[in-house]
């Protein structure tokens, strides 16, 4: 018995995603809270602060305080002119963009002027878009996995995780020919997410075809 994900008029999709693979939370410091009176961890907010002396500014990303939500401001740049920072920062700034504070926000050697104790981030998060969604003969799903950054954790994980999956189904499907690699061999899904990648994966036979696409789009 076959099993589709259904599209228009009950039809068979070829759904293409793109995900961008993202490190999960900046690391954590461990600095002292001046309204807890005590050693606390503080968490990246995902906001910057931006202030200007005359022609001078000055940038900080903001920290909460992780049990009283009291903030920190970790200096990125002081007394600095506008044209003298990096390409794009100032903007960055301005608008609060995600990955470029992110970038900021995980850089641990600038960390450890402000703490020896830092406690490191696990996991990853998944950006996904819908690049194409086709009538097909059977359910076909394409993944184009793009790690921003340097992403440690094995593509078989983010895989699994993505589509909802154990990591055992995944090896399952890979054994069974059900998943293919552009320019490669299923090995490839065993290693660190590093470099961009195609794996195509036919669901005709899987019960929850569905319900794994619905998870591919996010």
């Amino acid at each position: 018995m076959r099993f589709f994900a259904e599209g228009i008029d009950g039809m068979s999709l070829h759904l293409t995603v793109h995900w961008t693979v993202l490190p999960g939370a900046a690391p954590r410091p461990w600095l002292r809270c001046a309204a807890c009176g005590a050693q606390r961890a503080f968490a990246f907010s995902g906001k910057a602060r931006l202030n200007a002396n005359g022609r001078l500014l000055d940038g900080w990303l903001i920290y909460r305080c992780e049990t009283c939500d009291a903030t920190w401001n970790r200096p990125v740049f002081e007394r600095r002119r506008a044209d003298a920072l990096p390409p794009g920062q100032l903007q960055a700034f301005q608008s609060n963009d995600p990955e470029v504070l992110q970038h900021l926000a995980r850089d641990r050697s600038t960390l450890r002027r402000f703490t020896r104790q830092i406690d490191e981030a696990d996991g990853v998060s998944v950006r996904r878009r819908i690049v194409a969604s086709d009538p097909a003969a059977t359910p076909m799903l394409t993944i184009r996995l793009d790690p921003a950054g340097t992403v440690v954790p094995r593509r078989d994980r983010i895989l699994a995780e993505g589509l909802g999956l154990s990591r055992s189904r995944i090896a399952s499907l890979a054994a069974r020919g059900r998943i293919t690699v552009m320019s490669g061999t299923v090995d490839a899904l065993r290693r660190p997410c590093r470099v961009p990648l195609v794996i195509f994966l036919d669901l005709c036979e899987e019960p929850d075809a569905t319900a794994i696409m619905a998870c591919a789009k996010g």
